[in-house]
């Protein structure tokens, strides 16, 4: 299985990547990794528990990618066909990265 390292500046964060079982997807991000489409780019949306209205459906996540350092390469992708959880047996639990794009947005 793949892995790849995403240098911060709070330390590396090491992927590793089911092309198993979402073969377009991890193609797609590592096609994009190695075109060096996410050099500059940036973590720009952390939710914590802590941090959203009290009214709201909790979530904890991480958001990263060019769309704040970048947005019109960004908005350049095509899009790829969408490998649900359903398909892949890979569930969103603690650790788990995920790749939107069609609007686009791992």
């Amino acid at each position: 299985m793949p892995h790849v390292i995403i240098q911060t500046g709070y330390g590396d964060i090491e992927l590793e990547l089911y092309a198993k079982q979402a073969p377009k997807t991890v193609q797609a991000f590592l096609s994009y990794v190695d075109s060096g489409f996410y050099k500059n780019s940036q973590f720009y949306r952390v939710l914590t528990i802590e941090n959203q209205p009290s009214n709201a459906p909790k979530t904890e996540l991480i958001q990263g990618g060019i769309w704040k350092t970048n947005y019109a390469r960004a908005s350049s992708l095509p899009g790829i066909p969408h490998e649900s959880t359903q398909e892949t047996g890979i569930e969103h639990k603690d650790g788990t990265i995920s790749l939107e794009i069609g609007r686009a947005h791992v």
